[in-house]
């Protein structure tokens, strides 16, 4: 495959915007530069099915997706609320069972070395803990999977919240973000890493794209994650040339910020704008969100044995009632934490996130896309091509491969 099909030295321009999933395949734990430009040169292309799915992610994807099934539907919202009311397993099953259809497409599954069956009924236990315990957190649904779209110092990002919401007693909107991992984050990932700035600057500063404002895909078209990224695109796309058009303006001498302005390029930009945001039904909050809250679903899986732990986070001391670190027991059928664990970011913070981006950025515009070779390569469907990238050989194998070609027969072919 060639490397000029995706064009690096745009990334992060209004036509070609920052996912936050690419942080991931950047700056995550299993992040890897090389996968990442094979990824955006296969998306470029056409992009490509492929033959496996992820049991992993197959069933996050399909956790979400009956998540937000539920909050889209009032009834279910009110039924959520009422504490006399509860949503029965097989209900949800079925649910669960009908996204991981969809998510599979029919294609094979990979579990890798999970126990399917076990994993599945843990993501059915985790969807009914978090509906138990939603009331308690949440008091008003207003944006469930809405697509985002900002800029930030010249850098575009986009990208999707699970729940914008009211939370009881607290003043503005917040967000929170399900994750369906074994793993439970450090409190320096939550309170420094670059996922909660992301989300906390765009309900500062973006566009939302309401889930419902998208068609669903039909059987031969694209996505519906395909078509909020087109949305949020055409967004970005005209937000862009506004900017433009003032840029021309200020360098122009004319109207300073707030004076009446006559340019038509930025009143033609200004509405063209206006159109789409009108059309897709965008929306704003303009404010840092009052509470950022990541909700590890796996808090939700009962214990099948009791035994102790020690609790020290803050939320881990509130669900158990202690005041301080020490070991806490547990018992066969109880929840496994507190589920909701703060994300502490402000505005104020915002310049850090801004560093990261510009870092990050500057590396895949300078075009270089160094592999990271290590367990991940096993689960990497790019693995066979990038393994032998740049191959030489040496040694006996130089020996063998010079003495193969002198002795091949040329003779019969002409100069």
């Amino acid at each position: 495959m060639g490397r000029d099909i995706w064009d690096y030295q745009r990334w992060g321009r209004a036509t070609d915007l920052i996912h936050k999933s690419d942080l991931n395949g950047l700056v995550g734990k299993f992040g890897c530069l090389s996968q990442f430009q094979r990824k955006k040169e296969e998306t470029a292309t056409g992009g490509r099915r492929y033959e496996n799915a992820s049991g992993k992610l197959a069933a996050g994807n399909a956790v979400h997706s009956v998540i937000a099934r539920i909050l889209r539907s009032p009834a279910a919202v009110a039924a959520m609320r009422d504490p006399d009311q509860s949503f029965s397993e097989p209900s949800i099953r079925a649910a669960f069972d009908e996204e991981f259809s969809r998510e599979r497409a029919g294609r094979p599954v990979d579990w890798y070395r999970e126990d399917g069956d076990k994993w599945i009924d843990q993501c059915v236990a985790m969807i009914l803990g978090l509906l138990e315990d939603m009331r308690n957190h949440v008091e008003e649904p207003i944006l469930v999977e809405a697509g985002f779209v900002y800029e930030l110092d010249g850098l575009w990002l986009t990208g999707s919240t699970d729940l914008v919401y009211r939370a009881p007693g607290c003043a503005g909107v917040s967000l929170c973000d399900w994750k369906t991992g074994k793993q439970l984050p450090h409190v320096i990932d939550l309170d420094h890493g670059w996922e909660g700035g992301i989300y906390g600057n765009a309900v500062r500063s973006a566009w939302f794209v309401p889930y419902a404002n998208v068609t669903e895909a039909d059987e031969d078209s694209n996505s519906h994650r395909e078509r909020m990224e087109a949305a949020c695109q055409r967004i970005a796309e005209a937000w862009q040339r506004v900017m433009e058009a003032w840029q021309r303006v200020i360098d122009c001498g004319d109207p300073e910020p707030g004076e009446s302005i006559e340019n038509e390029e930025l009143l033609a930009a200004r509405m063209r704008l206006d159109d789409i945001v009108t059309e897709l039904g965008a929306v704003r909050f303009d404010a840092y969100p009052a509470r950022i809250r990541y909700v590890h679903l796996r808090d939700y899986v009962p214990y099948t044995r009791g035994g102790s732990k020690m609790a020290s986070r803050p939320e881990e001391l509130d669900f158990y009632g202690v005041a301080e670190p020490q070991k806490v027991k547990y018992a066969k059928g109880e929840t496994r934490g507190p589920g909701w664990y703060r994300v502490t970011r402000s505005e104020s913070d915002t310049p850090r996130l801004r560093h990261l981006l510009k870092a990050v950025v500057s590396w895949i515009r300078f075009g270089r896309f160094p592999a990271a070779p290590g367990e991940m390569c096993s689960r990497c469907r790019f693995r066979e091509p990038c393994l032998v990238d740049g191959f030489q050989p040496i040694g006996e194998e130089l020996v063998e491969l010079q003495r193969s070609i002198g002795d091949l027969d040329f003779s019969g072919f002409d100069d």
